[in-house]
């Protein structure tokens, strides 16, 4: 085995072993950071991706998943490897020097997916129900802003929160790995 592959490997089961350890640390702290430690872990996939190849990210992200199934809880598992798709995603991009516009209405439509599949998936298994809850949010926001029932219903503030939590979820994976990949690139230099 060249010395390329072996460096490969074992930075890939680094970053699959750091993610176990940011499950263990998120389950012992109480789920508390299961966005905020989903997306620093995208910033290490797309530097993975970007340095390697999609393919063997793809890996990392299914040990990664089959990592956080054994010691971290069900949401995060299934969030976070399916965030790490997106992040795979950008790094494909950012490879093969895919368009802003592609990257963008990718990431957009893979977040829209992964969203899909979390909310459904999960308020299967663990009787989450993301409409009732954004209902919730809604009739929160009417205590301090009661003029927004006349202007919005409240299946119209389910698309909105929907929608915006797409787009800012693509906008957060582009700014972390384009902040920490330049810091990246300046330490190297």
């Amino acid at each position: 085995m060249n010395r390329k592959k072996t460096d490969m490997m074992v930075k890939g089961a680094m970053v699959a072993s750091l993610f176990g350890a940011l499950g263990v640390i998120n389950v012992y702290t109480g789920t508390m950071f299961d966005i905020i430690f989903s997306y620093v872990m995208v910033v290490f996939i797309v530097w993975y991706t970007v340095k390697y190849d999609y393919r063997y990210a793809l890996l990392v992200t299914l040990c990664t998943g089959v990592i956080l199934f054994l010691v971290g809880d069900l949401y995060f598992t299934f969030y976070s490897t399916l965030t790490l798709l997106l992040g795979i995603f950008y790094g494909y991009g950012l490879i093969k020097h895919k368009s802003d516009r592609y990257i963008d209405w990718g990431l957009r439509l893979l977040s829209a997916i992964k969203n899909g599949i979390v909310f459904i998936l999960l308020g299967g298994l663990l009787g989450l129900n993301a409409y009732q809850d954004c209902i919730e949010i809604y009739q929160d926001i009417l205590h301090f802003i009661p003029f927004v029932k006349n202007v919005i219903s409240p299946h119209v503030a389910f698309v909105l929160l929907g929608m915006a939590l797409i787009w800012s979820e693509s906008y957060i994976i582009r700014w972390y790995s384009d902040f920490f990949m330049v810091r990246i690139a300046k330490i190297k230099s």
